[in-house]
């Protein structure tokens, strides 16, 4: 079922600038972690989150610290302003205009893994 609502959703550039407002935050996802953790009867868990819910693992970490074994942190930040920001470069192809077709997709996918990505050297 769809419905008509005349609230406009926002552009690009606020999703990126806007300060969120508060509710709903990583600490609270956090210790829902636990509430889920509790409910399995899980002492401690090895951890895995990746974008959000690398920020969520951590926050986990920070909190219970004896409740996470491990953490493995994937494609994620502190959620501080000053580190972790993608380059300008990278900032730009994500607001470039959607593909047209299958092909542009993937071109578009390898150049923006391109340039987020890393290779180790061993």
């Amino acid at each position: 079922r769809s419905f008509f609502t005349e609230v406009t959703p926002p552009s690009t550039l606020q999703q990126f600038f806007r300060k969120p407002t508060a509710g709903y935050d990583l600490g609270d996802m956090a210790d829902d972690v636990i509430g889920l953790m509790d409910g399995l009867r899980l002492g401690a868990a090895h951890v895995v989150g990746m974008s959000m819910g690398g920020m969520i693992a951590q926050t986990l970490a920070a909190r219970y610290p004896q409740r996470v074994m491990s953490l493995a942190s994937i494609f994620s930040t502190t959620g501080s302003l000053r580190v972790g920001q993608p380059a300008f470069k990278t900032i730009l192809q994500l607001l470039r205009r959607p593909p047209r077709n299958q092909r542009e997709s993937v071109r578009d996918y390898v150049e923006i893994m391109r340039s987020v990505g890393t290779t180790l050297e061993w």
